[in-house]
């Protein structure tokens, strides 16, 4: 059974390299790409799609709190939960309404559309950032005018709340704005851009990695007579390619001109080897033999011949099919003499060489 070596065959690190270099336009394209759906989808959600411009109020507070009358000790139960729960309660929502200003309609002042219950809760909410003696209440609308009205009307609900409460004994403001402020969204497109295109090129390279780690095509001379363990002659455009034909063929008369891809040209491969060969190639006749793996009955044209140059396509993924080309062959006992790199890269070729 015929074997090659293409399972042993070393890790050309130099070759990957050059050709995910050739490749680069594929990197630019996947960043772009990257940076148009992360960081475009993120600004359409985020900006074109966002919410609406709001308008915000914090007030701060100063809590008295009663005796226990068993301990002798400050009430000091009420935590942030608590508090952000009596904001929005039935209570604290009905003192609000009756505090805040209303316009001649009888609306409140900066309201824009129908209030609910639902709504006003959401505009309210309270915190307790440290001090359990210090609350902070904060008011968050589409309405600078309506912002403030609420506000002003939560701080008198906060002044009264206290006063009816046992554990309290009384409830003050001391920090009130003089103006509601316009809440800046905190929209990072510039991140979401750069995320896109990091997570683009690295998933991009990561593909172009497996896929020439899994191409079994040949794009090198000596890859192509360490795997199948046949000489080559080169490329069309090599110095050596006449030598090594000389050499190779030298006292074969008939050569076979034969390939593992069935939809080679041979009859163009055969003129443009003739043109590059010159005087290389008199007293040699080359015949062109189709396929094997096309026509299985080719093997005994080829047993007729001298010698045999098969043509190797570069870059064309027949690795598995020459490898079962060269199998038929040499059960048919058909000895390849040499093969022929066609359509190389020259510049890779020159690159690899020469770096």
């Amino acid at each position: 059974m015929w074997e090659c070596s293409y399972a042993k065959e070393p890790f050309d690190l130099r070759l990957l390299l050059l050709r995910l270099l050739k490749k680069a336009w594929i990197l630019l394209l996947a960043a772009v790409g990257g940076v148009a759906v992360v960081g475009g989808g993120y600004y359409i959600v985020n900006v074109v799609m966002g919410e609406a411009p709001a308008y915000e109020a914090t007030t701060s507070y100063y809590v008295e709190y009663g005796k226990d009358p068993i301990t002798d000790n400050d009430f000091t139960y009420t935590n942030g939960a608590s508090w952000n729960s009596w904001v929005t309660s039935d209570v604290f929502i009905d003192m609000v309404l009756e505090y805040a200003e209303y316009d001649g309609a009888g609306r409140l002042k900066g309201l824009e559309g129908e209030l609910s219950k639902e709504r006003l809760q959401g505009y309210l909410s309270a915190q307790l950032p440290s001090d359990y003696r210090m609350p902070t209440s904060t008011v968050r609308t589409e309405s600078a005018d309506l912002t403030m009205n609420l506000n002003q009307a939560l701080q008198k609900a906060f002044v009264a709340f206290g006063s009816r409460q046992k554990e309290m004994v009384e409830i003050t403001v001391i920090d009130s704005p003089v103006q509601a402020d316009r809440v800046i969204a905190d929209v990072r497109t510039v991140r979401a851009c750069v995320l896109g295109m990091a997570l683009a090129v690295f998933f991009t390279g990561i593909g172009l990695l497996f896929f020439f780690i899994t191409d079994d095509s040949v794009y090198i001379p000596e890859t192509f007579a360490y795997r199948y363990g046949i000489p080559v002659l080169g490329t069309l455009k090599s110095q050596e390619l006449c030598e090594n034909f000389r050499f190779l063929f030298r006292e074969k008369g008939r050569v076979a001109l034969t390939s593992a891809n069935p939809a080679l040209d041979l009859g163009a491969v055969k003129a443009a080897l003739l043109q590059a060969l010159g005087d290389a190639a008199a007293g040699r006749e080359i015949v062109c033999v189709p396929s094997t793996e096309q026509v299985p009955e080719a093997a005994g044209k080829l047993r007729e011949m001298d010698g045999i140059l098969l043509v190797a396509v570069s870059g064309a993924h027949d690795g598995k099919r020459t490898e079962h080309m060269l199998d038929f062959m040499k059960k048919q006992q058909c000895s390849v003499s040499a093969a022929l790199l066609w359509k190389a890269d020259e510049g890779l070729l020159r690159a690899y060489y020469r770096l």
